[in-house]
């Protein structure tokens, strides 16, 4: 049997921004290993190298930008699906070119009905918690969402979706609380033509 390991190096030109791509790919190990270099008219150039595996129902993915002036920024995310249970966790740590790190862990449980989603953001500021409801309707779905952040203050969001199918339409009506229990409501209606 023949590796499935291979690389693929190919060069092209998108007006005056040249693109080097070298993509590594194990496909037995789920692996992709991926090269960008974006030169601009000036000369100047951006490195950026993608490293993501999958394997076993877990998932790492690794994106480093590095600049003209070779400061760097690094994005790192690891999750894990457990399809038996519905469960999907992720974790992302980002770390700017100023040192400043915000990370996120976010975990997903599917439900008979839609799912939930708890969500904790870590940043300069400090923690933001948010947690979603999301339930199907007989002619769209509902979402509730509560959101509190560093300073402990609580933002709700209560949306209704209603989709007609046959006017290919979707409805939304978003009603949005703040600390204080003033109300903003936000209507937006989305349209779409069926494929040919």
């Amino acid at each position: 049997m023949k590796s499935a390991h291979r690389t693929l190096l190919f060069l092209s030109a998108a007006l005056a921004l040249p693109l080097l791509t070298a993509v590594t790919i194990n496909a037995e190990a789920g692996e992709r290993i991926r090269n960008v270099t974006r030169t601009g008219p000036d000369g100047r150039q951006v490195h950026v190298m993608q490293h993501r595996r999958v394997q076993d129902g877990q998932y790492h993915a690794t994106t480093t930008w590095t600049g003209p002036n070779g400061r760097t920024a690094r994005r790192e995310t690891s999750g894990t699906y457990d399809k038996d249970a519905g469960k999907w966790t992720r974790d992302t740590t980002s770390v700017g070119p100023n040192g400043k790190t915000r990370s996120t862990h976010a975990e997903v449980q599917r439900t008979d009905s839609g799912y939930t989603r708890d969500m904790v953001h870590t940043g300069p500021k400090g923690e933001t918690k948010s947690h979603t409801d999301f339930v199907r309707t007989a002619d769209g779905f509902e979402k509730n969402k509560s959101i509190v952040g560093p300073d402990g203050k609580t933002v709700t969001q209560h949306t209704v979706t209603t989709i007609d199918r046959e006017a290919r339409t979707a409805t939304s009506v978003r009603t949005t609380t703040g600390p204080d229990g003033q109300t903003a409501t936000k209507e937006v209606t989305r349209t779409w033509t069926r494929a040919r």
